[in-house]
């Protein structure tokens, strides 16, 4: 509730429109430094990652992870790789980068498929709120490559790239696969998650104030996939292999992924 003092005119006094003005200036701008504050992290992250030594040994330690799940499960041969956020781009150095060096433990990740002795088959991706559109042209990412290494698969390699609606950091990557691609052999589909990041956004945006909507959902919606219902059920499509079901609807609805 908020009490105007009037004019005689019936009209707010100037001081009290100053004053409305500059608070409101003052709560946007706070929110507006809540998002450029994750940001930020988001990109002081990638900037560790992009460090040389820092980055192999980070790619290092996925190697020995998936060696030791591969040693643990013989039997568990289609293989469905999930990443999310900073880690959609790791998962792409360790698969497709063409400008590792050649004593990169990449090399060594990719040749798990490749072995016959373990019979591997990289049977699915999923990103999660993927900056790799965004990275594709800091990197220098050609998505045909993903053709070249896995078109020949004996089942096609299926790629969901999941994207909530209140997340600043997914891209939608789409219309670039296309363009590089032209006809990819691998089915690729960019799946949408229509919902807010929390109550403060639903309820600023109910209020008309979109900037501070998106400041405060963004971080909750950026955080939300590994806990959200429509994540887990596309997930489990994919690994059903129910191309169908998937291919159903590209934009999932629902009030709140909190």
């Amino acid at each position: 509730m908020e009490f105007c003092p009037l004019a005689q005119s019936g009209r707010p006094t100037p001081k009290y429109v100053k004053f409305y003005c500059r608070i409101q200036h003052l709560c946007i701008y706070r929110y507006q430094e809540l998002r450029e504050d994750f940001i930020g992290k988001f990109f002081g992250d990638f900037l560790t990652y992009m460090h040389t030594e820092k980055g192999a040994e980070i790619r290092k330690q996925i190697l020995e992870q998936f060696q030791s799940f591969v040693k643990q499960h013989p039997r568990d041969q289609k293989i469905v790789i999930i990443a999310h956020s900073l880690g959609t781009l790791i998962l792409w150095d360790l698969l497709f980068a063409q400008n590792v060096p050649s004593t990169d433990p990449a090399h060594e990740f990719r040749q798990l498929f490749q072995d016959e002795s373990y019979q591997l088959e990289l049977h699915g991706l999923v990103t999660m709120g993927s900056p790799l559109l965004f990275m594709k042209i800091k990197q220098d990412i050609n998505f045909s490559i993903v053709d070249y290494l896995y078109g020949k698969n004996p089942t096609p390699l299926i790629w969901l790239n999941l994207i909530h609606a209140s997340d600043s950091v997914a891209y939608l990557l789409g219309s670039a696969i296309k363009h590089d691609c032209n006809q990819p052999f691998f089915l690729f589909m960019d799946q949408y998650i229509w919902q807010f990041g929390n109550l403060p956004e639903l309820s600023a945006l109910w209020l008309g104030q979109l900037h501070a909507g998106m400041a405060l959902g963004v971080i909750d919606a950026h955080n939300s996939y590994w806990e959200n219902e429509i994540t887990a059920k596309l997930t489990a499509l994919l690994l059903q292999g129910d191309m169908e079901a998937i291919q159903k609807e590209q934009i999932h609805t629902g009030w709140q992924s909190y």
